[in-house]
């Protein structure tokens, strides 16, 4: 087996020290730059709300020449939570 050494990283052009960036440990041991690790968790926890504030519902109806397009009104969260999903999905309809 073939011992390696971490690799080793020079000053950047910008002047930023590799080893000046402040380092978390992960429970498996392995290091991640601190923004790296903001980041990581930042998404895991705003992901479905970034997803439904930019989501937007159509309703459409009429003819290729001629559509009707009205955009449906977006329900409270508390609402869409009671709602049955195959209600959410159009399914059945």
């Amino acid at each position: 087996m073939v011992s390696r050494s971490p690799p080793s990283f020079a000053v950047a052009p910008d002047g930023v020290a590799p080893d000046a960036v402040p380092q978390r440990v992960l429970y498996t041991g392995a290091r991640m730059p601190a923004i790296g690790l903001g980041t990581f968790l930042a998404q895991m926890f705003l992901r479905q709300p970034l997803i439904r504030a930019a989501t937007q519902e159509f309703h459409i109806e009429g003819t290729w020449a001629d559509p009707k397009i009205a955009k449906v009104a977006r329900a409270p969260a508390a609402s869409r939570a009671e709602v049955p999903a195959e209600s959410k999905s159009g399914a059945g309809n």
